[in-house]
């Protein structure tokens, strides 16, 4: 039985991210990127960029970026376990191999509140003008704030806020580590 890691390291290795990505978008060499329309999002002048060499994408239009397990959960519409098994698929990776159905569960889970919460404390950053400005005091542009999916805490309870909107189980939270009884 492999692990978890040994998985999305091996997912990644055979799904290269410009291979994965030239199935959905045309994409054409700049520099030492590639770059195309994003599918993500209607546009004229291309603003979608991939990285081969870093493994990921990002769109300075749209702002969505990620790896290649990323890419397809955004293009599919599907969570990150479902992302992994169709890549595993593409890529003749059988996922049993690594990972039980409770493990499954578990990850998936956490993934999704990990996500919910980056986009909570990123809408929280892009929101506070003075902390902004102190990053990029500290050398980070806007682009490398959304690139790094950089967000803010600002000890005002937002999350937990957020959370009970969107009517989410707190104990997920917990279990994940975001949140403290």
């Amino acid at each position: 039985m492999f692990n978890y890691e040994d998985l999305i390291f091996k997912i990644k290795e055979l799904n290269p991210i410009d291979s994965v990505i030239s199935e959905y978008v045309k994409l054409k060499k700049s520099g030492k990127s590639l770059k195309g329309l994003c599918p993500f999002h209607s546009e004229k002048t291309p603003s979608f960029f991939v990285n081969t060499q870093g493994g990921y994408f990002y769109c300075f239009g749209c702002g969505k970026g990620g790896d290649v397990i990323t890419f397809i959960q955004y293009i599919e519409n599907v969570d990150f376990k479902d992302a992994v098994e169709i890549l595993a698929r593409k890529s003749g990776i059988d996922v049993k191999n690594y990972i039980n159905n409770q493990d499954r569960g578990i990850a998936s889970i956490i993934f999704e509140v990990n996500r919910f919460s980056c986009e909570v404390y990123q809408n929280n950053l892009k929101k506070n003008q003075n902390v902004l400005s102190y990053l990029e005091k500290r050398g980070l542009s806007r682009d490398d704030i959304s690139l790094f999916m950089l967000g803010y805490a600002d000890g005002k309870r937002t999350l937990l806020t957020k959370i009970n909107e969107k009517k989410m189980r707190i104990d997920d939270f917990i279990k994940a580590g975001l949140v403290v009884k």
